[in-house]
Order: C-alpha cells, then sequence, then structure tokens
C-alpha cells in the first residue's frame, strides 16, 4: 500500500520530500500513485514527457501523490474529453487551491469564463480549504 519511494526518487532524487501528498500518504493504508502535473497542466502525455527530459529528474513542484482510484479517474476523465485537459479537477486544485489563485485568475489561465470555473469548483467540491 501507499506508494513507492524507489519510484518517487527516480522521479525527484533531490526533493522528494517536498512532492504535494507526500507527508499525507507516505505511511497510509491508501494504494497511490505519483502524477506528473505537466500531463495536465502542459497536456503532455508520458511518452512526450520522456521525449523532452520533463518524466525523471524534475522538480517536486511537477509531482503530487494521489490516491489510485482518484489518478484513475482522472486519467478516464481526460482519455474521454481531451479538450477539456485544462480543466479537470487536479488543475483546479493547484491554481486554485495551491496557488491561492482567485476565480478571474484561474479562469484566465485556463482561457474559459468565470462561471464555467466557479461550476466546476462546485462540481469537484474544491474550496481553498482542501488539502493534499
Amino acid at each position: 500500500m501507499g506508494f513507492s519511494i524507489r519510484k518517487l526518487v527516480e522521479y525527484c532524487p533531490n526533493e522528494f520530500e517536498k512532492v504535494r501528498g507526500y507527508k499525507k500518504y507516505r505511511n497510509s493504508d491508501i494504494d497511490c500513485d505519483i502524477h506528473h502535473v505537466k500531463e495536465i497542466s502542459c497536456g503532455k502525455s508520458k511518452e512526450e514527457l520522456k521525449a523532452v527530459g520533463e518524466y525523471y529528474n524534475v522538480p517536486a513542484s511537477d509531482l503530487i501523490i494521489l490516491p489510485h482510484d482518484e489518478h484513475a479517474r482522472l486519467h478516464m476523465t481526460l482519455d474521454k474529453n481531451p479538450r477539456w485537459m485544462k480543466i479537470c479537477p487536479l488543475s483546479l486544485y493547484v491554481l486554485y487551491v495551491v496557488k491561492g489563485l482567485t476565480i478571474p485568475d484561474v479562469a484566465k489561465e485556463l482561457n474559459i469564463s468565470n462561471k464555467a470555473v466557479s461550476r466546476r469548483l462546485l462540481m469537484y467540491g474544491l474550496n481553498k480549504y482542501n488539502k493534499l
């Protein structure tokens, strides 16, 4: 259970303890996955990240540890709706909760309306108090 420290060190050898979700899930009984944030924020596949050298030896800010079911759901959403890739829960979480952007700033960053951001925040149950 949990996640593979060995795999995490491959992805982020110098500061793996700073990866979002590390402290929460390091001793957890929940089966977790390590996710590359650029798969969402930049719309790159695993193969594309490897091709440009952004899959291994990346900064902690490029990774997040998620429960396996959330990670699988995230990828299923992306696979079904690739044009909405930047509007997935993880992107909203990173921009709104982690970076602390306002709804108008998130809308501008994702090139969608304020109303679309607000609806998705409600739909995904995200608020400034969610913490990984």
